[in-house]
């Protein structure tokens, strides 16, 4: 078998292998200290070097000092011991770019068995080195974000169904539960019942169609106390298209919503107190206005009564007195149901059809007494047309109580005492426009007239939120509230749309 062996290999002409291989691989042959012997073209190719350059030096010529020294000492003693080396070597070209090898150095042998050369027969890996190592640094980087993710961040990843499979420290300290408590359930497990199906079914269309979902979340905690956090739920989808996997990744906000319910609350309290300084003021004129009717009333009954003890009754002049009766009680109604609509929280009222007209004039209906002492004249015009829009209507009659307590207030002290309020409208608004005979608004106040808790009103005489609070009534109405200065004298304007829009 051994000498069938030899006779075989005996056969083989080296040439004839050597120029097999120049044609596939990239070739070197050194002398026993490592000097160059030969290189074929394509060692040349890929070196940038030509052959002159390289017969006679060493492979130092190309050392990319990627390697550590330990590095080349192994691949020298193993090939010194006759043995072959394979291994991966990263060389510098001429041009002083990098290059990778798949290197296979064969010592060859004299017959007594000692070394004679070395042949290196090696093949480009550039590529597939340069892949690797984009690869190596995508890993790492994406190591390092999720890093930072789970620093940051409060991180989940559920299956299609929606079933947490994995849930970093931050999940489980303010959930309060175990990663073993979480994995393998569903989000479920915190559901403060806050938000109804609709929220979770809107979420679910979304991101099982593949589109990114963000929202504000309140969820429950082990303990039972209540956590909200900004989230964002990314789906992780396949070639065809469909969630696989979802990431949700959130931000503890709970100490933003506690603050947003303060500031709410605190709105809440400014509103009513701004209504309530407004009805301090317009105590008066309501209980002259309800007063003056109800003795009118009372006088027409004194003298229906006395009709009837006459028993000398004239039907026509019992029904004239009736009716005026009738008018005068439908006038105390409607003071009175103007005064509940204003002084009551109304931010949670539908939006319905309203006459801006029949608002305006209940709204002057108890405020015509203030107007009367402090001899300030009110001009109405443009009641003649409906102004209809969709509003709440409490709201927007605060919105128009302000505007006129403040237009009467600004000119109490001056010589010419006057408001006016006109109605007007084109196809899509309707504009309240409120003016006064004051000079207008200075110009190094324009800017602060809107802005909270500034007033021109003398200390404990207004608390500086009523343009503040009308803005955002308008606001929440896609309505405006703008000062005309255009106007000699003082004109804000209300624009208000016939029609929300959703």
């Amino acid at each position: 078998m051994l000498n069938t062996e030899k006779k075989i290999h005996s056969n083989i002409n080296f040439n004839d292998l050597l120029e097999g291989l120049d044609h596939s691989s990239i070739l070197a042959m050194t002398d026993t200290k490592g000097v160059i012997t030969f290189v074929n073209s394509k060692f040349c190719d890929l070196s940038q070097y030509s052959e002159d350059e390289l017969i006679g030096k060493t492979h130092k010529l190309i050392n990319s000092g990627h390697h550590p020294p330990g590095f080349f000492k192994e691949l020298w003693g193993t090939i010194a011991s006759g043995q072959v080396w394979k291994g991966e070597i990263c060389n510098r070209a001429k041009d002083g770019s990098l290059y990778w090898v798949d290197s296979t150095i064969v010592p060859l042998k004299e017959e007594d068995g000692g070394i004679k050369a070395y042949l290196a027969i090696r093949h480009d890996i550039t590529k597939q080195k340069n892949v690797e190592m984009q690869l190596k640094n995508t890993l790492h980087e994406l190591s390092e974000q999720k890093m930072a993710l789970d620093a940051s961040n409060i991180v989940a990843i559920t299956d299609s169904k929606g079933v947490i499979e994995y849930v970093n420290e931050k999940f489980c300290e303010i959930s309060k539960f175990s990663k073993d408590e979480l994995i393998g359930k569903t989000h479920s497990i915190i559901n403060s019942g806050f938000h109804g199906n609709k929220f979770f079914t809107d979420m679910w269309k979304t991101i099982s169609s593949g589109q990114v979902w963000q929202g504000e979340i309140k969820n429950k905690a082990k303990d039972s106390s209540y956590y909200w956090v900004d989230t964002t739920i990314v789906p992780f989808c396949n070639e065809s298209g469909r969630p696989e996997k979802y990431i949700a990744i959130r931000k503890d906000i709970t100490d933003k919503k506690q603050t947003e319910i303060e500031v709410e609350k605190q709105r809440a309290t400014a509103v009513y107190s701004e209504k309530m300084a407004s009805l301090g003021e317009l105590t008066a004129g309501i209980a002259h206005e309800l007063g003056n009717p109800l003795g009118a009333m009372r006088g027409r009954m004194e003298m229906l009564l006395f009709e009837a003890e006459k028993s000398n009754i004239e039907p026509e002049k019992v029904k004239d007195l009736m009716n005026r009766s009738i008018g005068l009680i439908d006038r105390m109604s409607k003071i009175i149901k103007g005064l509940r609509s204003y002084a009551r929280d109304a931010s949670g009222d539908p939006f319905v059809q309203t006459s801006i007209n029949s608002l305006v004039s209940d709204i002057l209906d108890f405020s015509w007494e203030k107007f009367r002492k402090l001899g300030v004249e009110v001009h109405v015009s443009g009641l003649d047309e409906e102004h209809l829009v969709e509003c709440r209507e409490a709201e927007v009659g605060q919105v128009i109580v302000n505007l006129i307590n403040n237009a009467c207030d600004a000119v109490k002290d001056q010589s010419d005492r006057w408001v006016r309020v006109e109605l007007c409208s084109n196809t899509n608004k309707v504009f309240i426009q409120v003016t006064d005979s004051g000079p207008g608004i200075p110009d190094d106040l324009k800017e602060k007239i809107l802005k909270p808790f500034f007033t021109t009103k003398p200390v404990g005489q207004g608390t500086g939120l009523g343009l503040s609070i009308t803005k955002s009534i308008l606001d929440a109405h896609q309505g405006h509230l703008t000062l005309d200065e255009a106007s000699q004298n003082t004109k804000f304007v209300v624009e208000l749309p016939k029609q929300r829009k959703d």
